[in-house]
């Protein structure tokens, strides 16, 4: 794709808009990057860089210099303006990405004389109408690389309902890998593989590529809690996908997964507005629903709860503020509730199955389609959901679910005097999730995509000289955010280093990385998840610990450390 970066902040000083370009370039796209600046800089980077000067009009006329000093500070703003949109627009980009929030105007002054998109982070608000998080589901050449041939999840792409036989793949050998926890969609996708006839050899820690049975057909890794599952082996000449499930708030982990399980295609679950991130081209794989989980026969009128909903942070926090105020909100209006946290798989089934109706929000780190959206409609529930990117390509509202309203107390009040109307829709869910959305109908089409895939080259090591300290904390996959104490200098491509920062909040990244002197203690407790140190003055570093970190599980190999502050994360347990 044709990709134009826009900076309208110091990007120079700004490691997230540094890593965007990264991945993008990575991908293979042919990237522009438009900033504000009077001289380039020299930028490391197979991107062209264009430069809009801070004044304008830029002459060095008698009238130019005139009307620089004179205008105001809103006409300064909008020549700036003018001059970012003309740039953008004359870099022909086919998408528009913006470094942050403040960009995103430009962005979309410059989209509409383009005929572009804009993508955007999702806490950041709307470009208006060509936001790339809206299109992308109903237009997959909006994000691409997309897989072609295998048009699946637009409603025009449907095949005719159907009920998958049983052991109708009998002869197929797949590789599974995946960690295999109760929350884990992979477990759900394994039992479907197994009910279609599929020979599945599974690995829950580690995969040696050169032990694969003689007659395997494919390999799929499935996301999962870290630590990732641990390739050896030559690459095989058999496909390999990813299935990922996560969104923006995963990415750059996820990124690095492709190429370290070496994916020549990728799934994904929901988000389809990042398929530009992947070298690989990427399938849309939505989650389905596990018929041997969930029964869903009983009526609506004879259910326990009004509502019923499991998840994280069920009382709200962080980015689920909302959740929290919809879980407080409906248990005070509605006579019979139940919101749980933590619990297992048997048991939020157990609740669906007795729940009228099962609110969905998927928090503002990302745009899920969550596996709570067809686990309602398998459990016989009235899904009511926050509106999804995506969901109407394989869902119908007002048909098979409907969307949540502002004034949901009220909504939920006028649905319940209503079960009637409310049970017309779960048959009409029911009926069509039975038909197009099991985990056996994935399954179909995971084996097609992958038969249909091509090998993919392996990256490019751009981490060949990496050096002790960098390989130590690139074994961590999920770490982003790197604090680098004073004096010390890392390369990570596609990390967030940050350097001089100054007085950090505690917790405020997810690791702190130093060499030597151990740095003071307001650099340490900025670490929320790992302290990463070579050749520190353990005296200082284990006071500090015993002090502030006394949990902490420490590491060591020479002079290397690892300090597992073990603070909650997306992480195996056992």
């Amino acid at each position: 794709m044709r990709i134009t970066v826009l900076a309208v902040n110091n990007y120079q000083k700004d490691p997230r808009a540094r890593v965007l370009m990264h991945q993008l370039t990575r991908a293979g796209h042919d990237v522009s990057l438009v900033r504000i600046s009077h001289h380039g800089a020299g930028l490391d980077g197979d991107f062209e860089e264009i430069l809009v000067a801070p004044d304008q009009p830029t002459g060095h006329s008698l009238r130019d210099r005139l009307a620089r000093r004179l205008q105001t500070t809103t006409t300064r703003d909008a020549l700036r303006s003018s001059a970012l949109v003309r740039c953008v627009v004359e870099s022909h980009p086919e998408l528009i990405v913006p470094t942050t929030e403040a960009a995103v105007p430009v962005a979309s002054e410059a989209a509409s004389h383009a005929s572009a998109y804009v993508a955007r982070a999702p806490q950041w608000s709307s470009p208006g109408p060509r936001d790339l998080i809206d299109l992308a589901p109903a237009i997959p050449s909006a994000s691409r690389p997309v897989r072609t041939g295998l048009p699946f999840h637009t409603p025009e792409s449907h095949p005719e309902p159907y009920r998958p036989a049983p052991g109708r793949h009998a002869g197929t050998r797949l590789a599974l890998a995946y960690r295999k926890t109760d929350s884990n969609p992979g477990k759900y996708l394994e039992a479907a593989l197994m009910r279609a006839g599929v020979a599945v050899d599974l690995y829950t820690d580690a995969i040696d590529f050169d032990a694969l049975a003689p007659d395997t057909n494919a390999v799929l890794f499935v996301e999962g809690p870290y630590p990732e599952i641990r390739v050896s082996g030559v690459t095989p000449p058999v496909p390999i996908g990813f299935w990922v499930h996560h969104g923006e708030h995963h990415l750059g982990a996820n990124l690095r997964l492709a190429d370290r399980y070496r994916a020549d295609l990728i799934l994904l679950a929901h988000s389809w507005h990042l398929a530009h991130f992947f070298r690989q081209p990427v399938q849309r794989f939505p989650f389905g629903m596990a018929p041997d989980l969930f029964d869903g026969s009983t009526p609506i009128a004879d259910r326990r709860y009004d509502v019923a909903m499991v998840g994280a942070y069920i009382r709200g926090g962080g980015p689920y503020a909302f959740r929290g105020h919809l879980t407080t909100s409906l248990e005070a209006a509605l006579p019979s509730t139940a919101f749980e946290e933590g619990v297992s798989a048997s048991r939020m089934a157990e609740l669906y199955e007795q729940a009228r109706i099962i609110p969905n929000e998927g928090g503002t780190r990302h745009f899920p389609i969550t596996m709570r959206v067809l686990e309602a409609i398998g459990a016989g529930a009235l899904l009511v959901t926050e509106p999804i990117p995506g969901l109407d390509q394989i869902l119908t509202p007002g048909e098979h679910f409907l969307h949540l309203d502002v004034g949901f107390v009220d909504q939920f009040q006028s649905l319940l005097a209503d079960q009637v109307h409310m049970q017309r829709i779960v048959d009409q869910a029911r009926s069509h999730v039975a038909g197009a959305h099991l985990y056996d109908h994935r399954v179909d089409e995971l084996l097609a995509g992958l038969k249909a895939a091509e090998k993919v080259p392996p990256a490019p090591d751009q981490l060949a000289s990496q050096d002790p300290l960098e390989a130590l904390i690139d074994q961590d996959v999920e770490v982003q955010r790197v604090l680098s104490a004073p004096g010390t200098t890392l390369v990570l491509p596609g990390r967030e280093l940050w350097e001089n920062v100054g007085d950090p909040s505690p917790a405020s990244y997810e690791a702190v990385a130093f060499r030597g002197t151990t740095p003071p203690d307001a650099i340490l407790q900025a670490a929320r998840r790992y302290i990463y140190a070579e050749a520190p003055d353990r005296p200082v570093l284990d006071s500090y610990l015993a002090a502030h970190q006394p949990q902490a599980e420490i590491t060591e190999s020479g002079t290397l450390i690892r300090i597992d502050l073990k603070a909650a994360s997306y992480r195996a347990t056992t």
